[in-house]
């Protein structure tokens, strides 16, 4: 892979994990700060990425204001769809034949929706990922799955399994999962001990999409070491989402069941030396 290849694929690697992450548009300054790539460097390939219709400047650019940017294809996405107003239903303005299709075409989205989901533990991060997380695991019929998707000073995903509660860390990186995601999950545990909770009572889960931009069947180590040392010292349980996704890919196919899927779970992943 050549020099610039290689930069090509971190601008739009950072470009998109930037907008999961933060929930908003970067600056080409942004992108420059997250690759290591120079200021006049990263420009310049952001100018070629935008001939070839890769990114799109949605703001700036000129008069000492930042140029903000986007992928393309989620720039299409945006623009190339609007929402039709409600009257259009009435029958004076529709078809009872588009109609129907409609219909049809929702439940169809509906079950693209849920294959979609699956695929994005994969390669997800952020709220994608802990929301495609939190799909499955109601799918395998967990009890009381609660995404905390508004508490940011809490676990991202909490279940119940009998009288324990599991509290889960999710995290989607480009490399091994740190000890940084498993000491952090260690204070919601003593957050909840502080509360009232006995320890007897709670989990901690770990799960990580790690190496995520790299097929699944070639990944390496999970963790690196000082995060395996956390794991084992806290007795939590280590799941990847690859493993994850072969699971359900198993339930959905037959060869297992939902209660199998679960139990396999909470088993969890040997953390290793």
């Amino acid at each position: 892979m050549s020099f610039d290849a290689h930069n090509y694929r971190k601008i739009m690697n950072e470009l998109k994990d930037y907008i999961y992450s933060n929930h908003k548009l970067p600056s080409i300054s942004d992108i420059t700060k997250l690759t290591g790539i120079s200021n006049d460097k990263c420009k310049e390939l952001c100018q070629k990425l935008e001939g070839e219709k890769q990114i799109y400047t949605i703001s700036g650019g000129g008069h000492g204001k930042p140029r903000v940017i986007i992928p393309y294809d989620m720039m299409i996405t945006i623009f190339s769809t609007q929402p039709r107003p409600g009257w259009t239903s009435e029958e004076d303005y529709s078809f009872k034949e588009v109609e129907k299709m409609h219909t049809e075409i929702i439940k169809i989205d509906e079950e693209i929706n849920k294959f979609q989901k699956f695929q994005i533990l994969l390669y997800g991060t952020d709220i994608p990922l802990e929301k495609s997380i939190a799909f499955v695991l109601e799918y395998l019929r967990f009890k009381d799955v609660i995404h905390h998707i508004d508490n940011k000073n809490y676990a991202d995903i909490t279940f119940r399994d009998g009288d324990i509660k599991y509290l889960i860390e999710v995290e989607g990186t480009t490399k091994r999962g740190n000890k940084g995601k498993v000491l952090q999950l260690d204070g919601w545990l003593r957050k909840d001990i502080e509360k009232g909770i006995s320890a007897k009572n709670l989990k901690g889960m770990y799960i990580v999409n790690h190496e995520r931009e790299t097929p699944p069947n070639i990944r390496g180590d999970s963790l690196t070491s000082h995060a395996k040392e956390y794991m084992i010292r806290y007795n939590f349980t280590l799941v990847t989402t690859p493993y994850i996704f072969e699971l359900v890919k198993q339930v959905h196919n037959g060869k297992i069941s939902k209660s199998d899927a679960r139990n396999k779970i909470l088993i969890g992943l040997r953390i290793g030396d």
